[in-house]
C-alpha cells in the first residue's frame, strides 16, 4: 500500500491547491456580489477541511511505515485502493464529527499541518519527485492561506463600504442586508439536505462563518454584531429563548432598536418586534440580552406581561440559591429560560409574556413551562395571560422528595 500512497501523494499537492483556489474563488463572489452558493460552497469547504486532510493522515501514516517492496498485481492493487479509499472516508467521519460534536476549530489546526507533514515525508521517504522543495513550499503557502485572505479581505471591503454610507442607519441597514443575503440556512430544506447544511452551523465561530457563512438567525445575530462592533456601533444579541430566536439590538440616538435581519427587520421598535412576533406565533413569553455584565431581561419592552413569582422551600424553609429553571416544548425540541437562583428568601421573580400559541408551525408546542428546581420536575407549572397578572407558586421540596 506503500506505492498507492506514493504514487497519490505526487498529485495532492496540486489537488489540494486547486481546491483552495476554487473555495477562495467562491468565497470572493459570495463577499463582492453578496450571495451565497449554498451547496458549492459547503461542498468544497468539507474538501478543504476534513477530505484533503483525512488523505494526508493516512499517507502520513503509510509513509511513516517501512516500504514495501514487492511488486503487487492489478488485482492487488485495486483491493488495496478500496481499503485505501474506506480508510480515508472513516478518518473524514472522525475529523467532521469530533468538529461537529464539541463545536471547536480542529480543522483550523489539522488542516495545515496534516499536509505539510505529508510532503516532508514525501521528500524524506519517497523515491520520485513531482515537484522540488521550493514549489511544494510555495504551493502549501497558497494553500494554507487564500481562504483565509480573501475572506479577510472580504470582510474589510464590507466595511470600507459600510463606512461609506451616510450615517449609522444607513450602515446599520446595509450589514442586515449583506449578512442576511450571505448567509446559506437550512430553513426551507427538507431531508437529507436540511441535515447536511445545518450540519455546518458556525454557531459563534466568526471565521468559520466567513468561510462557509452556514446558519440560522444565531449565526446572523453573532455575525451582524461582530460588523457592528468593528464600525463603532453599540450594539447586544438579545434573544426569545423559550421561542427560540436571536437577533441584535443597536443604539441609534440613544435608542435601542431592533435589527433582525433573518426577517428582513431593520431599526424597527421593541415594540413593534414583539407585536410582530405576537401576529406570526401567538405568544412571546420571555426576551434577554446578553451583555459583558452578564443577562439582562427585557420582557417588559416587548411585550405586555406577567410578574411571576417562584418560592422555593424545604419543610416551609426558605431555600436559599435554589436552581431553578423553566422548560417547555416548542416546536417539537426543549427549550429552557435562563437558569435563576432564589434569593435568601427562596424566591425569583420574572416577566412572562403571553403563552397563546396559534401557529401550527410551531407545533408541538406547550403554552406553559415546567418548573424545574435543582434540575428535578417539580412537576408544576406556570403560564401567562399578557395582560399584567400576578401569579404566585410556592414549591416545597419536601413534598416533591416525598
Amino acid at each position: 500500500m506503500f506505492q498507492i500512497a506514493e504514487k497519490y501523494t505526487r498529485s495532492y499537492l496540486l489537488t489540494y491547491l486547486v481546491v483552495s483556489l476554487l473555495l477562495s474563488l467562491i468565497i470572493t463572489v459570495r463577499s463582492i456580489f453578496a450571495l451565497n452558493m449554498i451547496f458549492l460552497n459547503i461542498i468544497l469547504y468539507d474538501i478543504y477541511y476534513y477530505a484533503m486532510p483525512s488523505i494526508a493522515i493516512f499517507n502520513i501514516f503509510m509513509l511513516l511505515i517501512k516500504p514495501n517492496s514487492e511488486k503487487q498485481s492489478k488485482q492487488e492493487e485495486l483491493i488495496l485502493t478500496v481499503i485505501y479509499l474506506l480508510i480515508i472516508a472513516m478518518v473524514f467521519y472522525a475529523l467532521f464529527s469530533i468538529d461537529f460534536c464539541f463545536n471547536t476549530p480542529l480543522s483550523y489546526v489539522i488542516f495545515p499541518v496534516t499536509p505539510a507533514l505529508m510532503t516532508y515525508l514525501h521528500f524524506k521517504r519517497s523515491t520520485g519527485k513531482l515537484l522540488s522543495r521550493k514549489k511544494a513550499a510555495l504551493i502549501l503557502a497558497i494553500v494554507i492561506s487564500a481562504p483565509y485572505v480573501v475572506a479577510f479581505l472580504g470582510f474589510n471591503s464590507t466595511l470600507y463600504v459600510a463606512r461609506a454610507k451616510q450615517d449609522n442607519a444607513d450602515r446599520i441597514e446595509f450589514i442586515s442586508d449583506y449578512v442576511r443575503n450571505t448567509t446559506a440556512s437550512f430553513w426551507g430544506l427538507e431531508g437529507v439536505e436540511r441535515k447536511y447544511v445545518s450540519l455546518h452551523r458556525a454557531n459563534t465561530d466568526f471565521l468559520k462563518f466567513l468561510l462557509v457563512s452556514v446558519g440560522s438567525c444565531g449565526e446572523i445575530a453573532h455575525a451582524t454584531k461582530v460588523f457592528f462592533d468593528n464600525l463603532g456601533i453599540e450594539s447586544r444579541i438579545v434573544s426569545f429563548p423559550g421561542e427560540d430566536h436571536m437577533f441584535v439590538e443597536a443604539k441609534l440616538n440613544d435608542t435601542w432598536l431592533v435589527v433582525d435581519p433573518g426577517y428582513q427587520l431593520n431599526l424597527v421598535t421593541r415594540e413593534e418586534r414583539g407585536s410582530t412576533r405576537l401576529e406570526k406565533l401567538g405568544g412571546l413569553s420571555y426576551v434577554v440580552t446578553y451583555t459583558d455584565r452578564g443577562l439582562i431581561e427585557l420582557t417588559r419592552y416587548y411585550v405586555t406581561a406577567d410578574k411571576v413569582v417562584i418560592r422555593v422551600t424545604d419543610n416551609g424553609e426558605p431555600i436559599a440559591n435554589a436552581r431553578i429553571a423553566l422548560r417547555h416544548t416548542f416546536m417539537g425540541d426543549e427549550m429552557s429560560l435562563p437558569e435563576f437562583y432564589s434569593n435568601v428568601n427562596g424566591t425569583i421573580e420574572l416577566n412572562l409574556g403571553p403563552l397563546a400559541y396559534n401557529s401550527s408551525e410551531i407545533e408541538p408546542a406547550e403554552p406553559y413551562f415546567w418548573i424545574y428546581v435543582n434540575s428535578v420536575n417539580t412537576e408544576s407549572k406556570v403560564s401567562s395571560t399578557g395582560i399584567g397578572e400576578y401569579h404566585y407558586i410556592e414549591i416545597d421540596l419536601a413534598d416533591i422528595d416525598g
